[in-house]
C-alpha cells in the first residue's frame, strides 16, 4: 500500500525540476494547478493554464515552496492566478 501524503493547502506555491530550469505553479485545490505553460513542454510560448497536479509534476518530484511572510491569503493568491488564465 502506498503511503498517504498530507493534503496540499490551497494557494501553495509548487515547483518541479525540468531540463535546465525549475517550473512553478499555484495549487488551487481539488487536484489542480495554475501555471505558465510556455516552457513546460519545451515550447517557446504558451498560455497560463489550469492542469491536474499530475500533469504539472509530469512524473517528477514536486516540492512545496513556503512563503512565511506572504503578502496575500490563499483566496487572493488563487484569484490572482485565475485572473491570468489564458
Amino acid at each position: 500500500m502506498k503511503p498517504r501524503r498530507p493534503p496540499i493547502p490551497r494557494g501553495t506555491h509548487l515547483a518541479t525540476d525540468r531540463f535546465g530550469y525549475s517550473h512553478h505553479g499555484i495549487y488551487i485545490g481539488r487536484g489542480y494547478v495554475i501555471h505558465y505553460s510556455g516552457l513546460s513542454n519545451l515550447s517557446c510560448a504558451g498560455p497560463v493554464e489550469r492542469v491536474t497536479l499530475e500533469e504539472f509534476c509530469a512524473g517528477r518530484a514536486c516540492v512545496l515552496i513556503e512563503h512565511p511572510h506572504a503578502k496575500f491569503w490563499e483566496d487572493e493568491i488563487i484569484a490572482r492566478a485565475r485572473s491570468r488564465l489564458g
